[in-house]
């Protein structure tokens, strides 16, 4: 169509690996409790989907449509901060969610795209299994998601623009 040119931008969303982010199998025995190779637990660690596999992905944003000009964006993305079960390592997957918020935003800025965390505002989840998107609680106005919150700012503090 003559009347959109130069105006097309690109939107993905990225829940990759999804066992982890909570998008598929994520209870019970296929789960991965744990995201980056300095993070890994007793048990429940990824076999696909770390640092590596999201990099590579992230760049070919840039490569397909970011160098040529289009904006990109990660309209949306996330993992679920839970309650691990007794036998597992809370430290280990606080740590995880807040590396992988991290790594999405600094790889994204690495990449000339911009990421917008998928925040679903349900706090029911949050000291659950299940676990929960929220990062703010937007009735109280409270910061409830801090790990993902300290992921968001390490990574975009650390990211380069367009990775120049």
């Amino acid at each position: 169509l003559p009347e959109a040119a130069g105006r097309l931008m690109v939107e993905v969303h990225f829940y990759d690996p999804g066992q982890f982010c909570g998008t598929f199998d994520s209870s019970g025995p296929k789960a991965y409790y744990y995201w980056g190779c300095s993070n890994h637990g007793p048990n429940h660690n990824p076999t696909w989907g770390e640092e590596s596999y999201m990099s590579s992905e992230f760049a070919k944003l840039k490569d397909t449509y970011a160098s040529k000009g289009f904006p990109v964006i990660i309209g949306e993305y996330g993992a679920q901060q839970r309650k691990m079960p007794a036998e597992q390592d809370q430290a280990k997957h606080d740590a995880s969610v807040k590396y992988f918020y991290q790594c999405v935003n600094e790889y994204a800025v690495n990449n000339g795209a911009i990421a917008f965390a998928w925040d679903t505002n349900y706090v029911g989840g949050l000291n659950t299994e299940v676990g929960s998107f929220t990062i703010i609680d937007r009735a109280s106005c409270k910061l409830v998601g801090t790990n993902a919150m300290e992921g968001i700012k390490a990574g975009v503090a650390i990211g380069i623009w367009g990775g120049q």
